[in-house]
């Protein structure tokens, strides 16, 4: 008997997988107990792993630097990534100003229209190195233990190798020279002449390329800015002339009223979060770009909301995410949501031309188009018109939220939820505000709308006054564009809209949530915390005035005319939001609107 015989009928005794579900070959116990006999055990898997550190001779896992860096640290999908990571740091370090310069090649005539780029310098205000900013900079994957950073992986200044060979830093007292030895990146450190204040990141390019293109990088800066901790203010120059200037202004925060422990659930599914205190600021953006000959600057205002949460991990939580994120979870954490004031954001200055273009495409959240920020913008949307800002934990390109490891899934899951909730905290304090401005208005009896102000954009010393404007301009602005589709509601709903409906209908038409992309989850978990963030259903306006969902009816062919007193949805208001109350009425475990 040769051994391919002996080998044919050990295969004809041996169950398979297909056998087993077939029922042929005997019961999927005596399968695995059979596949077990075959492998060796545990106690030889432990037996040879203590002969190996015994008797064995070890050898260093080994990194070829020079493709570690080109292959995976200096690759990212997302366009501007390096100035992302240095204004990042720059924030981190407390900087208010942060200035890109690019400087052109000479001979660029030849290229016809085009600018060749040869050298990029990246500037910021802050805090200049210390030593031991020197020391991480230098160590791949060392990144900041502080956890109330946002860097965790210690490899975002390594995306500078994308576009260069030797990148320099020169930063307070010393300087220091990137370069490489055939695969082997080195340092050297040397000290200034005079202190340096300015921190400057200085990139000779490897290939010379065409200057960005001014809109997208504008449209970066932007959204750069957005939930920017200290930076202000950001500049592009080309040579010695600037081309772009972005300005963020904050009012003082107001508390958020309704923050109390009830009807609102404060903490998380299973009390990984708190929310400690809320506030209301009005936040304003004003760009200027040179377009053509000209000089084109618009303005545009939002409303952000900050809270602080408390965190309660477990020790086993916090052993497991310290072991990947080599860090403790911070035992606060600061989140930020911000909405437009109005559809377009706009108040006052230019609303058209290229910087209002960049404003409207970057800063403003649209409807199902607000993102999640981690410290910048990602790739993940919230499937609502609410940009948010928290400390879930990115994968390692951070452009989108881990949901694979299982510690920073319970994590990012947690907050996220208390970030739904935090919204339904603040979309019922807007709504109430706005009940006490719809009793305090007199009916339109008109349906001409006044035309958009022409005023000048606001200025540093005039924001805070002109805030007071906001209401009057959104309104003006969204009952116009409210007013184009509802001519079918006329019969059955006369009367225009106030300027508290009109900001209702926005409110309302922002915390509509869709589908979030890429990873459709992210809604699903800030909806859920939305509704079940109150004991009661989310408020909504009606004739009457602010009233909560579950006591409000909707209207129907006209007879809603007849109930003076009753909370009914005015037709043109229904026509404004009708998803967000055909949510309300709908929406599982909620006793939603009622039809006529």
């Amino acid at each position: 008997m040769g051994p391919s015989h002996v080998a044919s009928k050990r295969a004809k005794q041996r169950p398979s997988l297909s056998n087993v579900r077939e029922g042929r070959g005997g019961s999927n116990v005596v399968f695995l107990q059979k596949c077990f006999q075959m492998g060796p055990a545990v106690a030889e898997h432990d037996e040879l792993r203590e002969r190996a550190r015994a008797a064995g001779e070890q050898e260093q896992v080994r990194t070829n630097q020079r493709h570690l860096i080109d292959k995976i640290l200096a690759r990212y999908s997302a366009p501007f990534t390096v100035y992302r990571e240095l204004a990042q740091n720059a924030d981190d370090a407390e900087a208010t100003a942060l200035e890109i310069l690019f400087y052109l090649d000479k001979s660029d005539g030849a290229s016809g229209s085009r600018q060749i780029v040869h050298t990029v310098e990246v500037r910021n205000d802050g805090h200049p190195f210390q030593p031991q900013d020197w020391t991480r900079l230098c160590r791949i994957a060392e990144g900041n233990p502080d956890e109330t950073k946002v860097g965790f992986f210690g490899v975002g200044f390594y995306s500078v190798f994308c576009l260069c060979e030797e990148p320099m830093v020169i930063s307070g007292e010393s300087s220091l020279v990137f370069g490489w030895n055939h695969d082997n990146l080195f340092t050297t450190r040397i000290p200034n002449d005079q202190f340096q204040r300015v921190t400057k990141f200085i990139f000779k390019l490897r290939e010379p390329h065409p200057l960005p293109d001014v809109k997208e990088l504008g449209g970066f800066l932007c959204s750069m800015l957005t939930f920017t901790r200290h930076l202000s203010n950001a500049k592009v120059s080309v040579g010695s002339g600037e081309i772009l200037s972005l300005q963020k202004l904050i009012a003082p925060p107001d508390m958020v009223d309704s923050v109390p422990k009830w009807p609102f659930q404060l903490s998380s599914p299973h009390g990984l979060f708190t929310i400690q205190r809320a506030e209301k600021s009005v936040v304003q953006v004003r760009l200027t770009v040179h377009e053509g000959e000209n000089w084109t600057q618009s303005t545009v205002f939002a409303s952000q909301y900050t809270a602080n949460l408390k965190s309660n991990p477990s020790k086993q939580l916090i052993t497991q995410m310290q072991r990947v994120t080599k860090k403790k979870p911070p035992s606060e954490c600061h989140v930020a949501c911000l909405v437009a004031s109005d559809e377009s954001g706009f108040v006052g200055g230019q609303s058209e031309g290229l910087a209002a273009e960049i404003l409207r495409g970057s800063f403003v959240p649209a409807e199902n188009q607000g993102r999640v920020f981690i410290g910048f913008s990602t790739h993940q949307t919230t499937g609502c018109a609410l940009h948010i800002s928290a400390p879930v934990i990115p994968t390692v390109e951070r452009e989108s939220i881990d949901f694979v490891d299982p510690a920073l899934r319970s994590w990012n899951q947690e907050l996220l939820v208390c970030v739904g909730s935090l919204i339904r905290i603040l979309y019922d304090d807007r709504m109430t505000k706005l009940d006490t401005l719809f009793h305090s208005e007199p009916t339109p009896t008109s349906n001409k709308h006044p035309e958009k102000s022409d005023q000048e954009p606001a200025t540093p010393s005039g924001l805070f006054s002109q805030v007071r404007n906001l209401v009057t301009s959104a309104a003006r602005l969204i009952s116009s564009d409210l007013l184009s589709g509802l001519d079918e509601t006329m019969d059955t709903d006369p009367s225009p809209l106030k300027s508290s409906e009109c900001l209702a209908i926005a409110a309302m038409r922002a915390h509509t949530f869709g589908k979030s992309t890429p990873n459709p989850n992210v809604s699903i978990l800030i909806k859920s915390g939305f509704f079940s963030g109150n004991k009661s259903t989310p408020l909504v306006i009606t004739k009457i005035g602010v009233r909560e969902g579950s006591a409000c009816w909707l209207p129907y062919d006209g007879l809603e005319s007849l109930l003076i007193s009753t909370p009914v949805v005015r037709p043109r208001v229904l026509r404004g939001a009708e998803p967000f109350l055909h949510e309300i009425a709908s929406h599982q475990g909620v006793v939603g609107l009622k039809q006529i």
